[in-house]
């Protein structure tokens, strides 16, 4: 959607009112955003020497926690999440008996993060609830927490786990996450405005003034000043020269104007800077299914997926790979993945309607606008697509 709206822009450029045209024409469409701004990551760090107790019984308690950590993460991996869930009370359990609340909090905490990486948001949010329950005064638990529930669009709630976050040291993430939320809101200006205010809380820091410097390109895109975000992105790297996040950014912003090249190569430093990163590979599996690449674009989008079985991004950008090389029938099940992991996107939705129509698969397209139309919140999105049906069916 995003490259067809700036060749529409482009094209259309100076005619009179061109862009209330287009916005009239699109106003069904979603832009796809990049949310590079802050967000709360646990460090790999998260357990100091300090966390770990003295003696040998002490480091094989700490071994066996990380041990349990990573074949929970295993399951959730796997899709296997009730199994994730008992792995994780039983791994609770036995730090009650061998550790202390802030150790409980702090396996909870990692444990949201990784799935939160995942995108399986139930369990990332879950464990963060729990880590709050547990440690009601850790600073890290409630970033957590607000971190996900402004992903999930909760931001009352996270505005308040945001308050308590500050309250206990986390000043600078509750700033960032001020702003964010605004910019969620589509009060761009607004949120322009709090990510200034914030990185002059954060720059003296440094650990965190990437984000708020991403925070400001990424509103200035929003606000259709690309050439300001550009710019923005440069006066950031010039002080963040090995952030991968804002090397991601800046690509995305260069896509944005056409400039496909160029981002091509950003992305590849993104990439290089942070490989665990899904943002940038996305970014150069999109951009060589543009050039028709295509064997390298599924390479790339299927890597991702063996990684993140749950990132949409990848498998929304397979399922229109392989019906650009017509592979229907391959297509289709894609986005019946994607629907099954997002059942409340109306763009997974249209993605499967897309597959079963040019798979001729019309009584199943007509299945899913049935399935889709009795949940209200598609039904603006796809009613028209009826219409489409009947006439690949050749019904005009």
């Amino acid at each position: 959607v995003n490259s067809a709206l700036f060749d529409l822009y482009t094209n259309l450029r100076g005619l009179e009112n061109s862009r209330a045209i287009i916005q009239a024409w699109t106003q069904s469409f979603e832009r796809t955003h990049h949310f590079v701004a802050p967000q709360f990551e646990v460090e790999e760090d998260f357990f100091s020497d300090s966390d770990v107790a003295n003696g040998v019984a002490g480091r094989e308690a700490y071994e066996r926690v990380i041990q349990q950590q990573v074949a929970i993460v295993d399951r959730v991996r796997d899709g296997d999440f009730d199994v994730a869930r008992r792995f994780a009370r039983e791994l609770v359990v036995e730090q009650q008996r061998s550790g202390t609340a802030e150790h409980i909090a702090k396996s909870l905490s990692n444990l949201s993060q990784r799935a939160k990486e995942l995108e399986v948001y139930e369990l990332a949010l879950e464990w963060a609830r729990q880590a709050v329950e547990i440690k009601g005064d850790d600073a890290v638990a409630h970033a957590q927490l607000a971190d996900i529930l402004m992903r999930v669009g909760r931001y009352v709630e996270a505005s308040h786990h945001l308050d308590l976050a500050q309250s206990f040291g986390e000043e600078g993430f509750a700033a960032s996450g001020r702003a964010r939320i605004l910019r969620y809101l589509g009060q761009y200006a607004e949120a322009l405005e709090a990510y200034r205010a914030a990185y002059e809380r954060t720059k003296a820091h440094g650990d965190r003034a990437h984000f708020d410097l991403a925070g400001i390109a990424e509103c200035l895109r929003d606000l259709e000043m690309l050439d300001d975000a550009l710019a923005a992105y440069d006066d950031a790297l010039a002080k963040f020269e090995y952030e991968s996040v804002l090397h991601a950014g800046r690509a995305a912003t260069l896509v944005e104007m056409g400039r496909f090249e160029e981002a091509f190569d950003g992305y590849v430093v993104a990439k290089r800077l942070d490989s665990k990163n899904a943002v940038p590979r996305n970014g150069i599996a999109s951009l060589q299914r543009r050039a028709g690449q295509f064997e390298r674009a599924e390479t790339g989008f299927r890597a991702i997926i063996a990684d993140y079985p749950f990132d949409s991004h990848a498998r929304g950008g397979l399922v229109g790979l392989l019906r650009d090389m017509g592979r229907y029938e391959e297509a289709v099940a894609e986005a019946q993945t994607l629907v099954d992991y997002l059942p409340a996107s109306s763009d997974a939705r249209w993605s499967l309607v897309d597959a079963q129509i040019d798979a001729r698969q019309f009584a199943a397209a007509e299945a899913t606008l049935e399935m889709a139309v009795e949940d209200q919140r598609h039904v603006d999105g796809l009613r028209g697509a009826r219409a489409r049906i009947e006439k690949a069916k050749g019904n005009y």
